[in-house]
């Protein structure tokens, strides 16, 4: 552990943005083309210089709501698909991809490289006719929420969407590296060293000030053990749209949103069909506790059931 320590702090000392960035995974699993065959793969040119492996999934019925997954770092589109794919049985078609270096996209995964295809993805979305529906939703992950609001900043895009759902993320990379340094021997004793190290300029409590208009769930798990639900609420606190606070109870990181918390799925089932309707009205009054979810997984918010036969 101390050399893995050691190890952690001289990627700071030299130069390393952050230490959560990146750990792709390059394989891709076959259980995605033989659990749902009716997707069709795409390839989109990157302004990083790679190619992009996108994967368009379509509902059961012809669909104008459409939501796109920037997953997060420890993964491929094909098992990360388990957190957005059930939304194909309500009506939604989805789009996930891979960034540069994970899963079949080419390239090496950079933090550069990463903005950029998000910003290439974005205004794929905005101009390509298949991506042409009447609702559009991002779901950013862990990580990916950081490359979303990244790509946002960077287009300016944001009227192009209805609103972001962004789950399991933080503020900034400086306070996320020392929350990982801490847990290492003699962490406590280094971790104030870490602001002098990381670049904290496109960290995501800055590109979320300048979203002016898109609404944005914060949504976190109470007990996340990665990433401190803390590191959410200041990411919360920096925006300046109409904004919800969600603490989810009894789940690990970047897993509330997946079939073994059906409640939770309703939950946000219940606000994408609400649609640009004023369910943001009261945000502002976020309490102390921050608790606006249910801690019982089980709890129905309308009358649909999930199946998960489409769950990678």
């Amino acid at each position: 552990m101390p050399t893995l320590f050691f190890y952690c702090l001289l990627l700071l000392l030299s130069g390393c943005n952050n230490l959560y960035f990146y750990s792709p995974k390059t394989q891709e699993s076959p259980l995605l083309a033989s659990q749902d065959p009716g997707y069709q793969d795409h390839w989109l040119s990157s302004q990083s210089g790679n190619r992009l492996h996108l994967q368009y999934h379509f509902a059961d019925t012809r669909s104008d709501r459409l939501v796109i997954h920037f997953h997060g770092n420890a993964g491929n589109l094909s098992e990360t698909g388990e957190k957005v794919l059930w939304l194909l049985e309500h009506g939604f078609d989805v789009l996930m991809f891979d960034y540069s270096g994970y899963g079949h996209s080419t390239g090496r995964a950079t933090s550069e490289a990463l903005a950029q295809d998000a910003e290439t993805l974005l205004r794929f979305v905005s101009r390509n006719p298949m991506t042409r529906h009447k609702e559009i939703t991002i779901i950013a992950t862990s990580m990916g929420s950081a490359i979303a609001l990244e790509g946002l900043a960077l287009t300016g895009l944001e009227n192009h969407f209805n609103q972001l759902l962004v789950d399991s993320s933080f503020d900034l990379y400086s306070l996320l590296a020392r929350d990982v340094v801490a847990d290492y021997p003699g962490g406590r004793l280094w971790r104030h060293l870490i602001p002098w190290f990381v670049d904290d300029r496109a960290s995501p409590v800055h590109t979320a000030t300048q979203l002016k208009q898109l609404p944005v769930i914060i949504s976190h798990c109470r007990d996340d053990r990665l990433i401190p639900y803390q590191r959410a609420t200041g990411l919360y606190d920096s925006l300046h749209t109409n904004k919800q606070w969600w603490l989810l109870e009894n789940c690990q990181h970047a897993r509330g949103f997946t079939n073994d918390y059906p409640g939770y799925q309703q939950q946000l089932l219940f606000r994408l069909n609400m649609g640009n309707t004023d369910l943001f009205a009261d945000s502002e009054s976020k309490s102390s506790e921050t608790t606006r979810t249910t801690s019982d997984n089980s709890t129905s918010m309308g009358n649909d059931s999930f199946s998960s036969s489409q769950a990678k």
